[in-house]
């Protein structure tokens, strides 16, 4: 994809996530935009901060890297009651596109390194 694309998509994204809407961050929770911004000290530095609706934390995610996706109200209240259900690993597994193997290997992983 060339800059102008890169540039144009990054746009897009940032005039759907404005403060008080949802989108769904790069662990997969559903969170509530708390701000949004650029860094001119990157090329392609926009940015979006949230809440999740699930764990309560903060987040920040990049546009470009993290590619935080812009949901609707009903699809966060989704979410929500399927993280009820089964917690992170639910929303992984239904939202993330993983395979129940490749969520077990990762925490086999993740807990052996910790």
């Amino acid at each position: 994809m060339d800059d102008r694309k890169i540039k144009n998509h990054i746009l897009r994204i940032m005039k759907k996530l404005k403060v008080g809407s949802y989108f769904i961050d790069c662990s997969y929770e559903p969170c509530i935009v708390t701000a949004k911004g650029f860094s001119y000290q990157d090329l392609y530095g926009a940015w979006v901060d949230g809440k999740s609706l699930v764990s309560d934390s903060e987040t920040s995610c990049s546009i470009m890297h993290c590619g935080p996706e812009p949901i609707d109200k009903d699809k966060a209240d989704e979410m929500i009651a399927e993280y009820k259900k089964g917690g992170s690993r639910a929303l992984v597994i239904k939202y993330g596109g993983w395979s129940e193997e490749d969520y077990d290997a990762f925490e086999k992983k993740w807990r052996k390194d910790a």
